[in-house]
């Protein structure tokens, strides 16, 4: 039997003496550190946030990312077009830069006389000092 008054003595021990125990050390514990660090014994109460809070919260956090999504979809666009633009303008370019080096090949060679004459003949010009006869009897 003293195994069971052990026993007894320990688990009534444990909740009627420890529990006097702690109780004890808790007020000792209030009278030495009570001054020190009150928020020992103060319960923190939870901080209650609104429901409504957190979905203005969300909200605004989705209306800043669709803003920044769009913002980020509509830069590569323009983007895409100045680069396409680009690409076009210096096709432009290539075929302008091929045409004036046409022209300076033409304008610097040796027969410039003959390219001139033939030019001015093309277009309708004539010779100074040249005279043009036309027929007139020309029954058209």
């Amino acid at each position: 039997m003293p195994a069971d008054e052990g026993r007894a003595g320990t688990n009534s021990g444990r909740a009627s003496g420890s529990g006097r125990a702690v109780n004890s050390r808790a007020a000792a514990n209030q009278g030495t550190a009570g001054s020190s660090s009150p928020s020992r014994t103060v319960k923190r109460k939870k901080r209650t946030r609104s429901m409504f809070l957190d979905l203005v919260k969300i909200a605004a956090f989705c209306v800043f990312l669709i803003c920044s999504l769009n913002v980020i979809i509509t830069s590569q666009a323009k983007i895409a077009d100045q680069r396409a633009q680009i690409e076009r303008l210096q096709q432009i370019k290539d075929e302008e830069q091929k045409t004036q080096d046409e022209l300076k090949r033409l304008l610097g060679a040796a027969d410039e006389y003959e390219y001139m004459l033939e030019a001015a003949i093309n277009r309708g010009y004539a010779y100074p000092r040249e005279r043009r006869f036309y027929p007139k009897s020309n029954p058209d």
